[in-house]
């Protein structure tokens, strides 16, 4: 980056010319060496520090249906690039009408990779080769003792299953999908477009 702001500095030396060339002709082999694999992960399976094989077939089986193909693997991207942005320990927002300090709790990653592993472990077959009422029931097994009344934070999820649905069910998508309608959450609408109902989603 140097190199290439004093391109436009009429007083830069034969020799940076020479160096800013150099730099240039050795780009695109960087690309070839570190890029391309990182270009064929992103259209793949979202990579991340779940899982991934592993974490979208358990997608498939508890995300909703509407979602299609490329919506599971929206929610699921995500999912992967929240945790691995995942901060333990960080102030969170104070609640309403509290002045009560709390914080993230720890990270999760590896108590879900081990749920991920246990899920395998405990199937007749591979998990990813389960159909999907199979895996279901699987997963139905494996959180049958949280005795769930209502979704937690997504931090706060004692198994992966959990957290990937509650992560999804907070985002702008799932209240989309649920009314079937441009709602947005969390974006800001144009004040004159306020007056108006938001546009209808297939």
């Amino acid at each position: 980056l140097q190199v290439a702001a004093s391109v436009g500095n009429s007083s830069m030396s034969k020799l940076r010319r020479r160096t800013f060339v150099k730099a240039a002709a050795a780009l695109p082999i960087a690309v070839s060496a570190v890029g391309i694999e990182g270009c064929a992960r992103s259209a793949g399976q979202a990579t991340g520090p779940l899982a991934p094989e592993l974490l979208h077939a358990v997608g498939e089986a508890v995300l909703p249906r509407e979602l299609g193909a490329d919506g599971m693997a929206r929610a699921i991207e995500q999912f992967q690039r929240w945790l691995r942005e995942y901060t333990p320990g960080a102030e969170r927002l104070h609640g309403y009408g509290t002045g009560e300090i709390r914080s993230t709790p720890d990270d999760p990653t590896e108590r879900w990779n081990d749920d991920l592993a246990a899920l395998e472990t405990q199937a007749s077959a591979a998990f990813v080769d389960l159909d999907v009422a199979a895996r279901q029931d699987a997963i139905r097994s494996a959180i049958a003792d949280d005795r769930l009344n209502r979704l937690p934070d997504a931090a706060g999820a004692r198994h992966v299953v959990v957290g990937l649905l509650a992560h999804f069910y907070g985002t702008p998508d799932a209240a989309n999908l649920c009314y079937r309608a441009a709602i947005d959450p969390f974006a800001c609408r144009p004040l004159a477009d306020a007056p108006n109902e938001p546009a209808p989603r297939r």
